[in-house]
């Protein structure tokens, strides 16, 4: 009976540090309260979460004035570069004014 009783303490014991500390379902518990601030990283909605960062990021890069454009812009203009400078010596060659793009 005395083991019985040791027992049944010990098991009113863990049942009550299920319920204070690590009971999931409650965001008042150590457990709860983790598992609903991973939720909240992780919640797509929110602006402040990861998936939120990522996207505020890979907008403001790819964005039409982003780095990545302005690299890419660069990039090209510097690649068509000598073939604009050959089609505008052959204009002058052959008397015809060539508009250049706005950039």
């Amino acid at each position: 009976m005395r083991q019985s009783c040791g027992v049944n303490e010990r098991l009113k014991e863990v049942r009550e540090l299920y319920r204070r500390k690590i009971d999931p379902g409650k965001n008042t518990t150590i457990l709860g309260g983790a598992l609903q601030a991973l939720k909240e990283v992780l919640d797509p909605k929110r602006s402040d979460s990861v998936q939120g960062v990522i996207d505020a990021a890979v907008r403001t890069v790819t964005g039409e004035d982003g780095r990545l454009a302005k690299a890419v812009k660069a990039v090209v203009a510097d690649a068509v570069k000598p073939l604009a400078d050959e089609v505008d010596k052959l204009a002058k060659d052959f008397g015809v004014a060539r508009r250049r793009p706005r950039r």
